[in-house]
């Protein structure tokens, strides 16, 4: 995985999934955005702990 993919992370999947979740007429898009927001914040999280083992000088 190059740097700027850890850097730039999915957190405009994130975004764009709160959006959807506020703007939602149907309940199966607000499900749908919740599950990705889940699934994305695990792996920024994941993201983070592998930027801060590979490059811990920052």
């Amino acid at each position: 995985m190059q740097r700027a993919e850890l850097e730039g992370g999915l957190e405009g999947a994130v975004m764009m999934a709160m959006t959807a979740q506020e703007r939602a007429e149907h309940a199966e898009i607000e499900t749908l955005a919740s599950g990705i927001i889940e699934a994305q914040q695990r792996e920024i999280e994941q993201m983070k702990a592998w930027r801060a083992e590979w490059y811990p000088e920052e």
